[in-house]
């Protein structure tokens, strides 16, 4: 399942990677979707979680399913990404027995 940041960035991205293909504006979208201008510039650029009814009013004007783009969205969180997430959950313990672990690793690597 992805995440809400995975989620925003895979509809962001599709969004404005449809809108292209059908060669419409965004200020079209918009108009299209009787929404402001503003806010469609900021869900396609990342910068605001659309509500569900716009995301609706969105894909609905770009003839495009919801279901299949989440499927087969091309986002995949870096390895970083994954070890950050993954560490941040672990218990503070766990945490610097890791450190540890890391260093002492760098140590015998050299």
């Amino acid at each position: 399942m992805l995440s809400e940041e995975e989620f925003l960035t895979a509809i962001s991205d599709y969004i404005r990677k449809k809108r292209l293909e059908n060669n419409i504006s965004c200020e079209k979208l918009a108009e299209l979707c009787e929404m402001d201008y503003s806010s469609v510039n900021l869900i396609e650029n990342k910068k605001q979680n659309p509500r569900s009814y716009s995301l609706y009013k969105i894909l609905s004007n770009l003839d495009f399913d919801i279901a299949n783009m989440v499927v087969n969205t091309d986002y995949s969180p870096s390895i970083q990404e994954k070890l950050v997430k993954k560490i941040r959950s672990m218990p503070e313990e766990h945490q610097r027995s890791l450190l540890k672990f890391i260093s002492e690793f760098e140590i015998k690597s050299k």
